[in-house]
């Protein structure tokens, strides 16, 4: 299943991550990042994009065009968050509203209390386990070498504990260059290790096995890490659902009719349940009909076309990655039931138990 992304979430968080570093920390402590970016989000055009060449185009074109409007719906999400707002609240959404393979994986990073790891490297959490167990009592096991990102010196100490667990996640981007160097540990020689460039790669893993690059981990986990989610994705979704024409339901079809009717449609962003619930209940009420115009003329569109090679800026490859290790913890631990819903648990449980 290929995960919708739109451009200007990375380039607002680390624009926002910038902003709030340089405010007082007196007024720091009052906001939330989250809050802010989302304030923001809703009052840019949406960038959708289904491919690499349209995410990086549309990354492109907001780096270029958009720099004043973005910095300054910023500055006014900072003052209308600490204004107070009834949809703004420091209560983060709850995990059901992250349940696709970037935020199981976010949950596994919290588990094994690792800023970055991918999916491989659960298996290799479990392998280790297993040998743990069986090998002899004199024999010494290597400890699990885990994933972390490069060093940084900008990591955030200033503020409360939770101002700091946000901002963690969006340091990433502040000191892009600081990605350049290898992050993974353990690495063998027959690994091949893909360096970041400036702005968005072409050249993205196409196999289990091969590391990823770092700045696109950081843009696969951005949304989880952030806990924010588009009220209007939803909607479209439901819309997309109720089309007759099976030829809307094939392959890359419903991903491309999504990113053109969002694309069309005002961008509803939410931190927290009572902003998803009023933010919701005013787009059934006020934009339903829009919807549907958008999902239908976007489905006309994308059927009359040709399909699209690439559903995905990167979630094929980390989709790949996470269905090859769920086949193989299922052979592991021989449970044929190990799935999205339950890894967490069970790696949990046979890991740390």
């Amino acid at each position: 299943m290929a995960i919708l992304i739109n451009a200007l979430e990375e380039i607002v968080a680390n624009q926002a991550s910038q902003i709030i570093a340089d405010l007082n920390p007196a007024v720091v402590e009052q906001i939330s990042p989250r809050e802010i970016i989302a304030y923001a989000l809703n009052r840019l055009p949406p960038m959708y994009a289904t491919s690499h060449k349209g995410f990086s185009h549309l990354r492109a074109q907001a780096l270029n065009n958009m720099g004043y409007q973005i910095h300054e719906m910023l500055q006014r999400g900072v003052q209308r968050v600490l204004m107070g707002d009834p949809i703004y609240d420091p209560t983060p959404l709850p995990d059901e509203f992250f349940t696709d393979s970037a935020a199981v994986l976010n949950r596994l990073c919290q588990l094994f209390n690792r800023d970055y790891m991918r999916w491989r490297d659960v298996a290799i959490a479990v392998q280790s386990t297993i040998f743990r167990l069986t090998a002899p009592p004199v024999e010494k096991v290597e400890a699990i070498t885990a994933i972390q990102p490069p060093a940084s010196t900008d990591e955030p100490t200033g503020g409360s504990p939770r101002l700091r667990a946000e901002l963690a996640g969006l340091k990433s981007y502040l000191k892009r260059a600081k990605a350049k160097q290898r992050i993974y540990q353990g690495q063998t020689e027959d690994e091949t290790v893909i360096q970041p460039k400036s702005g968005w790669k072409e050249d993205t893993t196409k196999a289990y096995g091969v590391m990823i690059a770092y700045d696109e981990l950081v843009l696969y986990l951005l949304r989880p890490r952030l806990r924010i989610v588009n009220v209007m994705e939803h909607l479209v979704q439901l819309a997309i659902e109720k089309i007759a024409n099976p030829e809307a339901h094939k392959g890359s079809r419903p991903i491309e009719i999504s990113a053109y009717a969002l694309n069309r449609l005002p961008p509803l962003y939410c931190t927290s349940i009572n902003g998803y619930n009023i933010t919701r209940q005013r787009a059934i009420n006020e934009l339903s009909k829009d919807v549907i115009l958008a999902v239908r003329n976007g489905a006309l569109k994308v059927i009359q076309s040709s399909p699209l090679e690439s559903t995905s800026p990167f979630a094929t490859d980390f989709e790949k990655e996470a269905e090859d290790t769920l086949k193989l913890l299922r052979k592991l631990l021989d449970r044929e039931d190990v799935d999205m819903r339950n890894v967490v648990q069970v790696v949990r449980d046979f890991v740390f138990s």
